[in-house]
């Protein structure tokens, strides 16, 4: 019988996220000879990405493709991956990320939360856009900024004295345009395709988290499939992963560009000033992580330089 499987993901078709799900789809299709048929769900078409991801248990969708700190609402661990300062490079990430211990991670998370994670996908890095000038990190102190729902953003902004708004993605414009918040995070291309240029004249390029996406399975029924089946969504997660992962760091070049083009100014940090103020971020708001950034930490290609 032919499995159909329903993809859901908040992304919309000018963006490479869409692009790599539909890889995804197209190379299942092909490598499984039409046995397996994905039926992809953009733009929130069947809701939050927190709904989603909890309809993963009951059948409303069968993959989510969105990041794994979307899942720290499941397993306190997923958070690791919104943890800010913790990559010197993309190098350094995809090092982490595509390792063993990568797979160690992903493996805990999923066991904490029922899911089944497959991916790494890099996003690119997270900066924050605003509707007013931020030219040190002292003038964070009071902004008022849009973050997803995870504790992780929260706390992030909140140790720069921030003022955070956890929103669904789709009402980002809206809470900027009307000064419900001054400004919002998220990678360089997302933020563009969110439209949010219009309200935001400035890009502050805090390069504060390295963000990643992964095709999210409820754990049983991806379990239930069987090896043949399984074996074929690797080759879709490799297919887009490959796409996902080469087009991005030339992307968010050209959405710089983007930027500037359109009229924003673009404001260059101090990074150490940044990295400095999060030195004790795990010791501080997150002691159980502390083993996890070290050992992440360490794994940075350019210590064995």
């Amino acid at each position: 019988d032919v499995i159909t499987l329903k993809l859901a993901h908040p992304f919309n078709e000018n963006n490479s996220n869409y692009d790599a799900c539909e890889v995804f789809e197209q190379t299942l299709e092909e490598v499984s000879g039409g046995a397996v048929q994905v039926d992809i769900f953009p733009s929130n078409t069947l809701g939050t990405t927190e709904e989603v991801e909890e309809g993963l248990a009951y059948g409303t969708c069968d993959i989510v493709y969105e990041s794994i700190a979307s899942l720290g609402n499941w397993s306190e661990l997923a958070n690791i991956d919104a943890y800010p300062y913790l990559y010197s490079s993309i190098d350094h990430f995809l090092a982490v990320w595509q390792s063993e211990y990568g797979d160690q991670l992903r493996d805990e998370i999923g066991e904490q939360g029922g899911f089944k994670i497959l991916g790494t996908l890099y996003r690119g890095t997270r900066i924050v856009t605003s509707s007013v000038p931020v030219n040190s990190i002292e003038d964070f102190n009071g902004f008022k900024i849009r973050t997803p729902t995870q504790q992780m953003y929260i706390k992030t902004w909140e140790r720069l004295g921030a003022t955070s708004t956890p929103l669904p993605s789709a009402e980002i414009f809206t809470a900027i345009q009307q000064g419900t918040v001054e400004g919002q995070e998220n990678p360089i291309a997302d933020s563009w395709n969110f439209g949010v240029y219009d309200v935001c004249p400035y890009v502050i390029k805090t390069n504060h988290v390295y963000s990643q996406c992964t095709f999210i399975f409820d754990r049983d029924k991806y379990e239930g499939f069987s090896e043949e089946v399984k074996g074929w969504i690797d080759e879709a997660v490799k297919a887009a992963e490959d796409y996902k992962n080469e087009i991005t760091p030339t992307e968010e070049e050209e959405y710089y560009q983007r930027w500037e083009d359109y009229g924003a100014t673009i404001i260059e940090v101090d990074m150490q000033e940044y990295m400095d103020a999060f030195a004790t971020f795990a010791e501080d708001e997150f002691p159980a992580f502390v083993d996890y950034v070290n050992e992440i930490r360490a794994m940075d290609p350019a210590l064995a330089a």
